[in-house]
């Protein structure tokens, strides 16, 4: 059984440090023999149904990849810790189980809680571009980062490119939305805005 808790604890917590780490997207270049050919994955693959908390609802969130992550994550790293301390193995894979739905639970109210909580699509590119934010994730030139702002009394996270090639932000600085391309913020400076 041990051999089963290290693979599930292996894939779970890969991507639950993915997730945490990169919230789902990435982007990579790839030079394949002259070519410059960009790649970008999305891995949230959540599946939204519209209607209330219907038994539907409740089966889509507790079937996401992200919450079979979540349980594989807990699930694996229980049976390991009680494998190591000798608790026995029916023990071991009763915990182990318990934890890993406890631990998919806690993904689904969380992600539910967000989703109630969170930007509604009626916010526009007007209300988003002049915007000053700081930088929460790094952002280079072609590497994507994070910059968190307020919109309307609202704490807002974008993924975030400088607007020029040749401009680098660390973690906390200031910068203000030029535009928004494809959901993605071009930012420049805050001082620039004076200059």
């Amino acid at each position: 059984m041990f051999g089963l808790y290290l693979f599930a604890a292996v894939v779970g917590w890969a991507f639950v440090a993915f997730f945490v780490f990169f919230a789902g997207d990435t982007d990579a270049d790839f030079d394949g023999g002259g070519l410059d050919l960009d790649a970008e994955v999305d891995l949230d693959v959540d599946i939204d149904v519209d209607g209330g908390t219907s038994l539907a609802d409740t089966a889509t969130d507790f079937l996401s990849f992200r919450s079979l992550v979540f349980f594989l994550a807990g699930f694996g790293l229980t049976g390991i810790v009680l494998d190591v301390l000798s608790a026995g193995s029916i023990l071991t894979f009763a915990a182990a189980l318990a934890l890993g739905v406890f631990a998919l639970y806690l993904n689904t109210r969380l992600v539910r809680f967000l989703k109630r909580s969170g930007v509604s699509s009626d916010l526009r590119t007007a209300d988003i571009v002049g915007v000053p934010g700081r930088v929460v994730l790094p952002i280079g030139s072609g590497r994507k980062g994070r910059i968190t702002l307020n919109v309307g009394g609202r704490r807002l996270y974008l993924v975030a490119l400088p607007f020029r090639d040749d401009a680098d932000f660390a973690v906390g600085d200031n910068v203000v939305v030029i535009e928004l391309e494809e959901g993605t913020a071009l930012v420049s400076p805050l001082d620039d805005i004076g200059a």
